[in-house]
């Protein structure tokens, strides 16, 4: 019996209307059927709005010039997602239609009734569809979307921004406003009285004493199951647990498994999962097994957090780099582009990702690659500072939504391997006698978070936010003071390196940075061809597209203090600026990992571009391909190891 019907099969269209206008059936002047402003056009599942728009010629390549500024009325319309599909009802079933991605609120229509709302980006949706006779049923299906929240974006006051939406696309300093609407993930129709073993909580470990492996599973199942652990085509374990085993949740112990390493310290051995049982549909899990502490670091002061990561038994020096969204429609991106950027990191020598709290839950194939490459996973709950007040929202509304997003988090990834922690969020911090102080779980909305976590993923660390510990910024005057526990910063220098910079990281007591970064300007090249009409020189605010989305990262005041004169050539400044990067953040990267295990890790500020900027703190561009900074770090990455003490 077919527990689930994937509705991506059938044949899709987008309309645009009017707002609410589709809500009445019929014209109340002329009686006629009410019609859109954009007429249907074919799309395939999953796809943005913007995106079908733009292959239709309804809207301009937004990555050029300014044009994404031509694209922001799609915002104010309604949009409608419609198939038509046929359902055969078995007798006395109840059916329900799983939305698992949205973005982000709006209507459901079911032939001529609407038989629900959703509301949040951050999770799936479920809702019941009225029930009908056995036998076979077509129908329409319709999923209208509202127009999304006005502003969400870099700046304004965290406690009012909605959790429901990723923020990223509203602007930042990387990515100007390309609001996302779209279906994310394909829809499908699911059976409720068909078998089936729902999975609720997952997890594994690794012991050294004894060479073996644990998994965890709890769930609901209509009866016992059977579990098989398979290396390839290999059956390595197998039995049978009972429905109540599972529901109070089973631990499968002495598991005859090697250990998952991270990148560079070892291989990445992936097993297979399979549960099944009497009429339910067979379950196939990819799993591996590590086991993680964290540790003091060496000197640390005996109050402050541990920051040394052993797997395995092994201390390793933590070093990657932030992962922020590919493109503001995510719902678009293909899996090699994925691929592509992951594979960079690898090679690298990066050995975590820290999945930065501004955007949203990354595909299964993003993880599943993770695990496959060594790539440790640091998870962001979607919250962000916004600079005028960076409290996480704390009325119950926004708490109750938070609940639910945590859950589906939790559901979907305690199960990899590479996921290493969880944290509430990005930058959650307040002014306190001069100093930027992370908030704790004083916060209501972090205690919650916490409280999850140990529930569902208790053998994995939560932090309340990047950065915690007594200082949010590891500024100069707080060296020597035991108060640089994780912290953010410095994101450029206003001089000449040698001027500050190079003084500032070997002098660094920090125990660990999970941000920073320098500018480093895009390949010209790229920037002529993503340009369209503007002007791309002089590298000065003067020229519009140097200050588009920020102004921020042009540095041409410094150039021309060292070199006495401005730069001649769009090609000049830009081979400085990439040297300039390359220095800058190798000089750093090596002076934390030369602390090791004073130090714990470093972390850049960022890792890929979301949009073809001029500038900024990227070290692999809008195309994908890595700027000089990123072959500099590798040498360091990889030459040096991921455990050398010695000094450089």
């Amino acid at each position: 019996m077919q527990r689930e019907i994937d509705l991506g099969r059938f044949a899709w269209t987008l309309s645009g209307w009017t707002p609410y206008l589709w809500q009445l059936n019929t014209s109340m002047e002329t009686g006629e059927q009410q019609q859109p402003e954009i007429p249907p056009i074919p799309v395939t599942l999953p796809s943005s709005v913007q995106s079908a728009l733009r292959s239709r010629g309804v809207i301009p390549d937004p990555y050029i010039g300014f044009q994404a500024r031509q694209c922001e009325w799609v915002e104010n319309r309604h949009w409608c997602f419609e198939c038509d599909f046929p359902l055969d009802y078995a007798e006395g079933h109840r059916y329900q239609l799983a939305l698992p991605g949205v973005d982000a609120s709006g209507w459901v229509v079911l032939d001529s009734e609407t038989i629900g709302a959703f509301n949040g980006a951050h999770r799936e949706h479920r809702l019941p569809l009225p029930p009908r006779e056995a036998g076979t049923k077509q129908h329409r299906l319709r999923i209208f979307f509202d127009t999304p929240p006005r502003f969400a974006g870099q700046f304004g006051r965290t406690s009012q921004m909605t959790v429901r939406k990723p923020r990223f696309y509203y602007t930042w300093d990387w990515i100007p406003r390309l609001v996302q609407t779209g279906i994310t993930q394909t829809p499908y129709i699911e059976d409720l009285d068909a078998p089936s073993f729902e999975l609720q909580t997952i997890w594994t470990d690794w012991a050294a004493d004894n060479q073996s492996g644990t998994v965890f599973l709890q769930g609901d199942s209509p009866a016992s199951m059977r579990l098989a652990l398979f290396e390839g085509e290999t059956l390595l374990a197998g039995r049978t647990v009972t429905a109540a085993e599972l529901s109070t949740g089973f631990r499968w112990k002495q598991l005859p498994v090697k250990p998952w390493r991270p990148n560079l310290a070892g291989d990445q051995p992936l097993y297979r999962l399979a549960v099944s049982g009497p009429g339910a549909a067979a379950r196939e899990l990819t799993v591996g097994f590590k086991h993680v502490r964290w540790l003091p670091c060496e000197g640390a002061a005996a109050d402050a957090d541990p920051w040394i990561c052993e797997v395995n038994g092994e201390p390793l020096f933590l070093q990657g780099v932030n992962w922020t969204p590919i493109r503001a429609f995510y719902a678009d991106i293909p899996e090699a582009e994925y691929r592509k950027r992951l594979e960079i990191y690898r090679d690298m020598g990066c050995n975590i990702l820290r999945v930065w709290g501004g955007g949203f839950l990354e595909p299964d194939f993003f993880y599943r690659m993770c695990d496959e490459m060594g790539l440790m996973v640091w998870q962001e709950f979607p919250m962000s500072s916004s600079g005028i007040e960076n409290a996480p929202p704390s009325d119950p509304d926004s708490i109750a939504e938070m609940e639910l997003i945590a859950e589906h988090y939790l559901k979907r990834l305690s199960g990899h391997v590479s996921l290493l922690a969880w944290s509430g969020g990005n930058e959650l911090q307040h002014n306190l006698a001069g100093c930027a102080v992370p908030y704790t779980t004083a916060e209501p909305m972090l205690a919650m978070l916490e409280r999850k976590v140990k529930r569902h993923d208790p053998a994995r660390r939560f932090m309340t936010a990047s950065p915690s510990g007594p200082c949010a910024l590891g500024e100069e005057r707080f060296y020597g003071t035991g108060k640089l526990w994780d912290v953010h910063g410095p994101w450029r220098w206003p001089g000449a390196l040698a001027d500050g910079w190079f003084s500032h990281w070997e002098r660094d007591d920090s125990l660990f940075r999970s941000e920073f970064g320098c500018p480093g300007a895009s390949d010209a090249a790229l920037i002529r061809r993503y340009a369209g009409t503007e002007a791309v020189f002089p590298c000065s605010a003067d020229v519009p597209l140097w200050s588009y989305p920020s102004r921020w990262w042009i540095e041409q005041a410094i150039f021309e203090q060292e070199k006495k004169r401005p730069p001649k050539t769009l090609e000049e400044y830009v081979q400085w600026s990439r040297n300039r990067q390359a220095e800058a953040l190798s000089h750093a990267v090596r002076c934390m990992k030369s602390r090791f295990p004073r130090c714990g890790g470093a972390i850049l500020w960022m890792g890929h571009d979301s949009f073809p900027c001029a500038s900024n703190t990227s070290i692999i561009d809008f195309e994908g391909n890595p700027k000089p900074a990123a072959a500099a770090l590798a040498r360091l990455f990889r030459e040096t190891g991921n455990n050398d003490t010695s000094r450089h």
